[in-house]
């Protein structure tokens, strides 16, 4: 019994290993008509850009029309394209540039849920029919997925000159000269379980003294006034795409966001079909020429895990609206980038009836149930894809952000002045 049980933990062991992470990472155009979008893998071989038009004319005339998602399940066949180049089990980490809206993470609530993804990877290997024979250790799957946001922070503040002595630390590191700024540039990743929420050390405030007066809604309302009625329900500025919302830092999720008691079923749209190259494509206008009504997964109290990315390699240009919350901050040494993990779906293919999933031991930190470990493997992967490019001069890395997230920046910046 033993000499038939090592053989199969022996193929577990290394179909999980032929198992790569595709990292993507989006955002709006300035003039919020283009979805931009770049993916790679966690060695950064793989490199694939794309533009999403999401531009609606006539507004006011086309009521049911939403731009985010279309949007949403185009860029989610985008990746089904990435994933079909290959023959290996794909994990994803969906990163939004920015914050991350309401309406928005409904999309993906749908998009990256268990039932969703389980279709997308029946599709994948109904496609090809020799990988239906392999399925899914040599095939293209998802084994798992999840979606994170970055943005600067605006309260927390790291002093580098200030540096107090541990006994427990050894003498030499007590006696080395900190000068970390003018060296090769290090980062530093906090992660925590829950929402956290910033209060003073020595004075204990009250709730009403750390809101704020001028809220947000307040802060963006001439734009509200100046976008037309009626675009699937939303009608104010905040609803086209909510690269502009704030996602609440506090352990209650604010009025208005998706609870576990909306994410009842809709209109049956989540089937799949083959698009014109072979690759999956969701949703779609049924037989009538009618759109259906949209998926909603089930979102849970927000975010799952925080994070926090200190580093003293700088971000590089960004757009603009990436700093209106702290624009004095901009520049500032060392960074200070907070993540958030709003979805999670671990081990996607673990009741399928194949070999590889049925080993009991998670062997990956996506794969795992504790969001700490989750947040913190993305936030490794982002420092070392930081690393993939590099200042000649300095000999050091051109920002602290992961290279396809500076490739969607110059991304960004191109569209912006040819469109």
């Amino acid at each position: 019994m033993r000499g038939k049980q090592e053989p199969a933990d022996a193929f577990s062991k290394g179909a999980q290993e032929q198992a790569s992470v595709l990292y993507l990472s989006y955002c709006l155009s300035e003039d919020q008509s283009w979805l931009l979008a770049v993916a790679t893998d966690e060695k950064g071989e793989i490199f694939e850009t794309i533009t999403i038009n999401v531009d609606i004319p006539n507004r006011s005339r086309r009521k049911k029309a939403s731009a985010r998602r279309i949007g949403l399940e185009k860029l989610m066949n985008f990746i089904l394209g990435v994933m079909s180049q290959s023959v290996r089990p794909w994990r994803l980490v969906v990163g939004r540039l920015g914050r991350i809206g309401h309406g928005e993470l409904k999309g993906w609530s749908w998009l990256l849920s268990r039932k969703n993804l389980l279709k997308a990877s029946k599709n994948l290997k109904e496609i090809c029919n020799q990988c239906s024979m392999m399925y899914p250790s040599s095939v293209p799957c998802i084994l798992s997925a999840c979606l994170v946001s970055l943005e600067p922070d605006s309260v927390l503040r790291l002093m580098p000159d200030q540096f107090t002595p541990d006994e427990r630390f050894s003498q030499v590191s007590v006696n080395s000269q900190l000068s970390t700024p003018q060296d090769v540039s290090c980062t530093h990743i906090l992660v925590f379980p829950t929402s956290a929420t910033t209060q003073s050390s020595q004075t204990a405030f009250q709730e009403q003294h750390i809101t704020a007066e001028f809220g947000d809604d307040e802060l963006f309302s001439p734009f509200d006034d100046e976008m037309p009625e009626g675009i699937d329900g939303m009608n104010d500025f905040n609803d086209i795409f909510n690269w502009t919302e704030i996602v609440p830092g506090g352990g209650q999720s604010p009025p208005g966001s998706p609870r576990r008691e909306e994410g009842g079923a809709g209109s049956p749209n989540g089937g799949t079909n083959v698009g014109r190259e072979g690759t999956p494509m969701i949703g779609g206008m049924n037989s009538k020429g009618i759109e259906p009504s949209e998926e909603v997964g089930v979102v849970l109290q927000q975010p799952l895990a925080l994070g926090y990315f200190v580093s003293t390699a700088p971000t590089g240009k960004m757009p603009r609206w990436f700093w209106s919350s702290c624009p004095h901050l901009e520049g500032v040494c060392p960074a200070f980038l907070k993540n958030a993990l709003h979805l999670h779906s671990p081990n996607i293919q673990q009741n399928s009836d194949d070999l590889l999933q049925q080993s009991a031991v998670t062997s990956h930190p996506l794969d795992s149930q504790y969001t700490t470990d989750v947040l913190r493997y993305v936030l490794e992967g982002y420092n070392a894809l930081s690393w993939l490019a590099l200042d000649s001069n300095t000999k050091d890395r051109l920002s602290c952000l992961p290279v396809h997230m500076q490739v969607l920046v110059q991304l960004y910046n191109t569209a912006a002045a040819l469109l």
